[in-house]
């Protein structure tokens, strides 16, 4: 017996312009959560949504070549505790520089 059947749509750059679109969108949110949770190193919410831009990517490219069955990114939601996380290490290089 073969496997599932995947449907597969061509890739236009319709559909690859919505989806950075928003991807934009969605980063562009998880800027202003870091900030309003106190984050003020702005080279480090830039690292963070570099990072959350490559998962992003994976999970297009698993989907693209028709792997629907894993989910490979989860959306970050404990925004309370990636500032903290975030702000700690920015007191850590704040006082190694001060030395």
């Amino acid at each position: 017996m073969d496997g599932p059947k995947v449907l597969r749509r061509p890739l236009t750059p319709e559909i690859r312009e919505s989806r950075e679109r928003d991807m934009e969108t969605v980063l562009d949110n998880y800027r202003e959560n870091l900030r309003d949770q106190g984050v003020t190193d702005e080279a480090a919410i830039e690292r963070f949504v570099s990072g959350e831009r490559v998962k992003m990517q994976r999970e297009y490219e698993s989907l693209d070549q028709g792997d629907c069955s894993s989910n490979i990114y989860y959306t970050p939601t404990n925004w309370e505790g990636i500032a903290s996380g975030m702000k700690e290490q920015e007191i850590e290089e704040e006082e190694e520089m001060s030395m």
